[in-house]
């Protein structure tokens, strides 16, 4: 009958296994050091990549209210500047030569004749006892029938004490011509006045004078007429 026996103390065999479980214990340690190192890298890149993206929408924000406020001064630049285009419109806002041919052409026969024609533009300042607040850069009034001028325009005023000034700008129309009689002259005068144009006219002067040896009568007619640059709303 045999019997096994056991060479190893106790004592060794304990030692053994709590060695091995200090390893045990280290590996795991180890382990979890690596996972709580490789979670707080990926936490510092998310939050790298949050602040990125932060950082360019606030700039993106701060582009955007620049280029609004840039707009704005632009917008305001623009009106300012489309007023001021308007009062040059105004004082190139006579009628255009076909225009005033189409007009003359509508009104002679073949007993009236022009031989000169004569444009100027007149400007009449005026002004006002308005006063107060400053008024708007410049507002155009159209011209009615009965004004010789064509146009008024509202100079601007930043003085809230200063009076208020007003230029009047209308264009005139000077003919210079021959009839063959003062009934000739005085439809074609009517004719004239019928005219969308025309505002206003008059007979200057008259007199008497020979033709291809037949009497005449010269005449200088005045006219005042209406601004044709038209309006914006």
């Amino acid at each position: 009958m045999t019997h096994d026996f056991d060479l190893v103390p106790d004592e060794y065999r304990q030692q053994v296994q709590f060695y091995n479980y200090i390893r045990i214990f280290c590996f795991g340690y180890l382990i979890l050091l690596c996972v709580l190192l490789a979670g707080w890298t990926l936490l510092s890149f998310l939050q790298n990549t949050q602040n990125q993206a932060i950082d360019t929408l606030q700039n993106a924000k701060q582009i955007w209210i620049t280029r609004q406020k840039q707009l704005t001064e632009l917008e305001h630049e623009k009106y300012k500047l489309e007023k001021w285009l308007d009062i040059f419109d105004s004082l190139h806002g006579r009628p255009s030569a076909k225009q005033v041919i189409g007009m003359l052409d509508r009104a002679l026969n073949e007993n009236i004749w022009f031989s000169e024609l004569k444009f100027q533009r007149t400007m009449k300042k005026t002004r006002s006892n308005e006063s107060g607040r400053p008024s708007s850069p410049i507002k155009f009034e159209s011209a009615q029938s009965s004004d010789p001028f064509g146009i008024t325009i509202d100079i601007p005023i930043t003085d809230t004490n200063a009076t208020k000034e007003r230029l009047q700008v209308g264009t005139h129309l000077t003919i210079h011509g021959e009839a063959l009689d003062h009934s000739y002259l005085a439809s074609f005068l009517r004719d004239l006045l019928e005219q969308p144009e025309v505002a206003q006219g008059r007979i200057e002067k008259t007199n008497s004078r020979r033709h291809q040896g037949y009497a005449v009568v010269g005449y200088e007619i005045a006219l005042s007429l209406h601004n044709m640059v038209e309006k914006k709303p």
